[in-house]
């Protein structure tokens, strides 16, 4: 039981760094402009729910 969550846990936890490297790949694309907008500290509480 426990290697089935912990293989769960290990699955999340390299789903959000897949994420996080996808928004930071699109974030740097976008115009520095703009890129103020998606640092705002509301989206950063997004990104680690």
């Amino acid at each position: 039981m426990a290697a089935v969550s912990m293989s769960v846990a290990l699955r999340q936890t390299l789903w959000r760094r897949r994420a996080v490297a996808v928004a930071a790949l699109s974030v740097s694309r976008v115009p520095t402009r703009d890129r103020v907008l998606l640092c705002h500290p509301g989206w950063s509480a997004v990104m680690q729910s």
